[in-house]
């Protein structure tokens, strides 16, 4: 999953800390990693778990614009800190190195483009459905 999400982050984000943090930041908030470990480091549930979560705080429109097959409306750390609960954010960022406002900033700079990419077809996967390689998808978006 990592190859994903590093391609993502490089192509967007270039080379450096926020680049190799991407992945792992996106892998962590949806739940990947082994076993529950994912789960306790913050994980929202998955990719509709996390769009859930998205929509829950008013950002349903853009949520959709990413699934669809139109353009990607805009996040903004504002928004990432409005949807995703401050100590959630805070675990988060701080297992990535980065204060909370840049964890923010990543998963808006990064997110659309990764919802965008894992459902081509307009529909998120099913729960327990095969996860999208998400660390592979941001490495191509970002190499």
């Amino acid at each position: 999953m990592s190859g994903f999400l590093g391609q993502i982050a490089g192509s967007l984000l270039g080379s450096g800390p926020a680049a190799a943090a991407a992945p792992v930041l996106i892998q962590m908030l949806m739940g990947g990693g082994a076993g529950s470990a994912g789960a306790q480091a913050g994980g929202l549930g998955g990719l509709g778990g996390l769009l859930s979560q998205f929509e829950s705080a008013g950002l349903g429109a853009q949520v959709q614009s990413w699934v669809g097959s139109g353009s990607n409306m805009p996040l903004t750390a504002e928004h990432v800190m409005a949807a995703i609960p401050p100590d959630q954010l805070a675990m988060l960022a701080e297992k990535v190195g980065l204060p909370h406002d840049q964890a923010a900033a990543l998963i808006a700079q990064v997110l659309p483009h990764v919802v965008d990419h894992a459902t081509p077809d307009g529909q998120v996967p099913a729960a327990g459905a095969a996860t999208p390689d998400f660390a592979g998808l941001i490495g191509k978006l970002l190499g």
